[in-house]
């Protein structure tokens, strides 16, 4: 178990104490064993605290966020990638591109073979660009950026993906051809002689 204690200087000082029954001297006694725990308990408290840092950094990214492992299965996914494939996290949590619901079979093949040519990559990160299709049938562009994840030593041991909706841009980019269309259609019916 673990202890806390304040040094006479008055900082905390973190211990673990494990006691034994033995005997001393001829009779019944208590051995007690304390070791100073208090670094390790800053570094444990200082790896949480990076942990909750970039766990929150990841829930409010706006853009679908997820790390998959070497398998393909997915680690993580965070609120806005869920928003985005209509599926709560269970849905994805362990499970493969194909096993997740709610993706058309193209989009989850298209998906497979881009994670696995990410891992085979070398630079990182690679750049994808396409359609998803929601369950409606809703055309949704993306503009995806994957990289794979590394080990210590430099072994591939999975990837991280950003999912950017590009949706609103390429609406806008057809409606400004459709209008550059009908500028020039229009410009085009003008008697030569008024211009």
């Amino acid at each position: 178990p673990y202890y806390r204690g304040i040094k006479r200087d008055g900082a905390t000082l973190w211990y673990e104490g494990h006691a034994s029954a033995t005997t001393w001297r001829g009779q019944r006694a208590v051995q007690w064993a304390i070791l100073d725990i208090t670094e390790r308990r800053r570094a444990e408290e200082a790896l949480h605290a990076n942990q909750r840092l970039l766990l929150a950094m990841f829930e409010t990214i706006p853009h679908a966020v997820f790390v998959k492992d070497r398998d393909g299965r997915y680690l993580m996914v965070n609120r806005a990638w869920c928003e985005r494939y209509n599926c709560a996290p269970e849905d994805a949590i362990g499970n493969l591109t194909a096993d997740v619901p709610g993706r058309p079979e193209a989009d989850k093949r298209r998906a497979v073979a881009e994670d696995r040519r990410v891992m085979e990559a070398e630079r990182q990160p690679i750049q994808f660009e396409g359609v998803d299709y929601t369950r409606g049938g809703q055309a949704l562009h993306f503009l995806s950026f994957k990289a794979p994840l590394r080990d210590e030593f430099g072994n591939v041991t999975g990837l991280v993906g950003v999912v950017v909706d590009t949706t609103g841009i390429k609406r806008a980019e057809e409606e400004l051809r459709k209008s550059k269309t009908l500028l020039q259609t229009v410009f085009d019916t003008i008697p030569h002689s008024l211009v």
